[in-house]
C-alpha cells in the first residue's frame, strides 16, 4: 500500500465517522430544539447544517486526492510504500466500518436501556411502596427512546452490511 492509498483510506474513514457521529448526535438535538421552539429560523439552520454535513461527507469521500494534494500529505517520506503484510485497503476499511457500527451500538445502548427502565418505572402503580432508588428525578422520554433505538438499529445494519458499505466507500475514489 502506498502512502497516498493510506491517506485516502484515513480520509474516507474520517468522512464516514463524521457522517455517522453528526447524524446521530448533532442533528437530532437540532431537530429537538426546533420541535420545542417551532421557529422557522431553526428549521432553516437545521436544513443548512444537514446539507453541509452531507456536502462534507461527499467531499471527503469522492475528493480525497484533491485533499491529499492540497495539504501535501504524501510528500516528505523516505519511501512510498507502507508494508502492512496481508492487510489491504479493503480489509482496513472493513475493520473501520465495523468499529463505527460498534461505536453506534455501544454509545446508545445505555440510553436505550435507561429509557426502557424509565418506561417500566412509569407503569408501576404509585400505591405500591417503591424503593427509594426508583424515585429518581429522571423521567421517561419518547424522543431519547426513539433516538437510541434508531442509532442501535443503524449500528446493527452497519455491522451486518459492512462489506457492502466498504465496497461502496472503496469504489468512491
Amino acid at each position: 500500500m502506498s502512502k497516498r492509498d493510506f491517506f485516502r483510506l484515513i480520509i474516507k474513514i474520517f468522512g464516514l465517522y463524521l457522517l455517522t457521529s453528526s447524524m446521530f448526535y448533532f442533528v437530532p438535538e437540532i431537530v429537538r430544539i426546533y420541535i420545542i421552539t417551532s421557529n422557522w429560523q431553526n428549521l432553516l439552520v437545521t436544513t443548512a447544517v444537514i446539507f453541509l454535513l452531507i456536502l462534507v461527507f461527499i467531499f471527503l469521500t469522492y475528493k480525497t486526492d484533491a485533499i491529499i494534494d492540497f495539504f501535501g500529505l504524501d510528500k516528505g517520506f523516505d519511501d512510498d510504500q507502507i508494508i502492512l503484510g496481508n492487510l489491504g485497503m479493503r480489509k482496513i476499511l472493513n475493520f473501520a466500518v465495523i468499529i463505527i457500527g460498534f461505536m453506534l451500538i455501544i454509545n446508545n445502548l445505555s440510553m436505550f436501556l435507561e429509557q426502557i427502565f424509565l418506561a417500566f418505572k412509569k407503569n408501576i402503580p404509585s400505591s405500591i411502596n417503591r424503593p427509594v432508588w426508583l424515585d429518581l428525578e429522571k423521567h421517561f422520554d419518547w424522543y431519547y427512546l426513539i433516538y437510541s433505538s434508531i442509532s442501535i438499529l443503524t449500528g446493527y445494519l452497519i455491522l451486518t452490511n459492512y462489506d457492502t458499505l466498504s465496497k461502496y466507500l472503496y469504489k468512491g475514489e
